[in-house]
């Protein structure tokens, strides 16, 4: 092999290695449900979730397919409503919020 043909193949490792795939789900209405991002199959990054309305409803991190570090839930209305901590999937910890901001759950 000459050096371009081993650049090419590192180079298509790489490419083929990170592929990142965007899934979108849809309410029968046809509005958006989620968006979310997956790397070799398992979701990885950043996951949205959606009212039918429109409005966020979750904003979640995954790692290999597992809930990691911060999430947040929101009420239909834009306010927020709760935010997890996950470590390894595992909910570590959990703030709850009324709809006027105040903690309720801690």
């Amino acid at each position: 092999m000459n050096m371009k043909q081993i650049l090419l193949a590192v180079v298509l490792v790489l490419a083929l290695g990170c592929a990142r795939e965007v899934q979108k789900e849809y309410y029968p209405s046809g509005k958006i449900k989620a968006v979310l991002n997956y790397k070799k199959g398992k979701l990885e990054g950043i996951a949205k979730y959606y009212y039918e309305s429109g409005n966020l409803k979750e904003r979640v991190n995954y790692r290999k397919g597992l809930r990691e570090r911060t999430g947040t839930t929101y009420y239909e209305s834009g306010e927020l409503k709760a935010k997890q901590t996950y470590k390894n999937g595992k909910l570590i910890s959990e703030e709850q919020y009324d709809k006027q901001g105040n903690i309720t759950k801690e």
